[in-house]
């Protein structure tokens, strides 16, 4: 028998035995692949690592590296990779200005606030401007 896994019926053939890991691939659509392991203790563990998490979760004894078993654990830990995701606040992104040769780099608000702050010191100076000139 070779050792990448055939899977007829629902069953996983191979000789679990003679490998340490393997990958497998869900059927359901969407759902992403898991390194299925054996760990030093014996038993099995499927994982996955995403944005420097790793996603793990306990298999057990060789009888139970089913493949409803892999296809229940790739899809949890494919829903707990996309809750913590969209948990994830996105930074700000930084525009680039150039001014007078100087490239700066800042977020869309912090321009928005020197926009607002400009307006105000502009009115400032023109209602100064119509004082002088009643003068």
């Amino acid at each position: 028998m070779s050792n990448k896994p055939v899977v007829s019926g629902g069953v996983i053939h191979l000789e679990l035995h003679k490998v340490e890991s393997f990958r497998y691939e869900p059927v359901q659509q969407g759902i992403k692949t898991v390194t299925v392991k054996k760990e030093n203790t014996g038993y099995w563990v499927a994982y996955r690592k995403s944005k420097a998490k790793l996603h793990r979760r306990y298999i057990g004894v060789v009888e139970n590296v089913t493949v409803e078993k892999l296809e229940e654990l790739a899809k949890d830990i494919d829903n707990e990779e996309k809750q913590l995701l969209s948990d994830i606040p996105k930074p700000a992104r930084k525009e680039k200005y150039v001014t007078n040769s100087v490239t700066s780099y800042a977020t869309s608000e912090e321009v928005n606030q020197v926009r607002d702050e400009l307006t105000a010191l502009r009115s400032e100076v023109k209602e100064v401007l119509v004082k002088l000139q009643a003068r």
